[in-house]
């Protein structure tokens, strides 16, 4: 998920649900990759130091076929078909978590900082 939606960026709502889609995408149809063979047909491995063993310890893991992107054509073709329509976004995006609080006054936050350096004692 992180490829599709860096936890460093901000997004809206419907970015954010456009994004997670598309990892669901990229995820199913690449979930079940055969294994990639030689021109033998033996199974090809690859040799892997992970950092929790130390020393000279390795592991053993298949390599995989390369990651297929055939979704993305579908995915164009619905876009465009979307863009023909003037409906929008199916659902609305719910209120921003600040939506219920109440804003302060300038007084109150000024006597709350007020009240705050009076405290500290050095």
């Amino acid at each position: 998920m992180n490829h599709f939606a860096p936890k460093l960026t901000s997004f809206s709502y419907h970015g954010q649900l456009c994004r997670q889609h598309l990892a669901a995408l990229h995820f199913n149809e690449n979930v079940h990759r055969e294994v990639a063979r030689t021109k033998s047909g033996n199974m090809q491995y690859r040799v892997v130091f992970p950092k929790y063993k130390s020393g000279d310890d390795f592991a053993v893991k298949t390599v995989n076929k390369p990651m297929t992107f055939n979704y993305v054509n579908k995915l164009l073709i619905a876009t465009m078909e979307m863009c023909g329509q003037t409906n929008g976004m199916p659902t609305p995006a719910p209120p921003p978590l600040t939506s219920g609080k109440r804003k302060p006054t300038k007084h109150e936050v000024c006597s709350v900082v007020s009240t705050r350096c009076k405290q500290l004692k050095y």
